[in-house]
C-alpha cells in the first residue's frame, strides 16, 4: 500500500503540471485570452480558392511592374551586375511572388517570399553574371509565378557583354 500511495502522489503531481501548462497556453500574463497563431501563408490557400472563383478579379490583387524589360546596358566582361525590378499592388486582394526562375544560370533572380497587400510597393533583384558569356548582345528571361493577377509573368533582361580587351 505504501508503494501505491507514492504512485498516486506522483500521478497527481504530473497531472497538475500538465493542467497548469495547458492553462498557461490559453492566457497571457495579464489574463487576456491569446489569439490563435494563424499562419500567414494560410492566405495563399484562400487565394487559390479565390482564383478559381468566377469573380476572382474583384478579390485578388493585381501586380503592376514598372517595366517588362530591364536593360543592363554594356556589361563588363567577368563581372556581376544587379538590378531591382519594382512593382506595386492594385485591386482589393493580396499578391504573393511564389517563384522566380531564369532561362539560364548566368541570371539569378531573388524574390522575397512575402505577402503584399493592396497599395504596397515592392521589388525583387536580378543578378547577371557575365563570366562565361561571349562578348556581344544577350537576351535573358526571368519567369515569375504569382498568386494574383497575372498568375505568370516574364521579365526580359537585355544588354551587351563587353569584349575583355575593352
Amino acid at each position: 500500500m505504501h508503494l501505491s500511495f507514492r504512485l498516486l502522489i506522483r500521478l497527481a503531481f504530473y497531472m497538475s503540471v500538465v493542467w497548469m501548462s495547458l492553462l498557461s497556453c490559453q492566457k497571457t500574463r495579464n489574463g487576456h485570452p491569446v489569439k490563435p497563431n494563424r499562419n500567414p501563408w494560410a492566405e495563399i490557400v484562400e487565394m487559390q480558392a479565390t482564383l478559381a472563383h468566377p469573380d476572382a478579379k474583384d478579390k485578388v490583387g493585381h501586380i503592376v511592374f514598372e517595366s517588362d524589360t530591364i536593360s543592363l546596358g554594356k556589361v563588363p566582361a567577368r563581372s556581376y551586375v544587379t538590378r531591382d525590378v519594382g512593382f506595386r499592388i492594385e485591386g482589393k486582394g493580396t499578391v504573393v511572388l511564389l517563384n522566380c526562375a531564369s532561362s539560364c544560370g548566368c541570371t539569378a533572380p531573388r524574390c522575397p517570399k512575402k505577402i503584399y497587400h493592396p497599395g504596397d510597393k515592392g521589388s525583387f533583384t536580378i543578378k547577371f553574371r557575365s563570366t562565361d558569356q561571349p562578348p556581344g548582345p544577350f537576351v535573358k528571361e526571368v519567369h515569375l509565378k504569382i498568386y494574383g493577377i497575372p498568375a505568370k509573368k516574364t521579365i526580359i533582361v537585355t544588354g551587351s557583354v563587353a569584349d575583355e580587351k575593352e
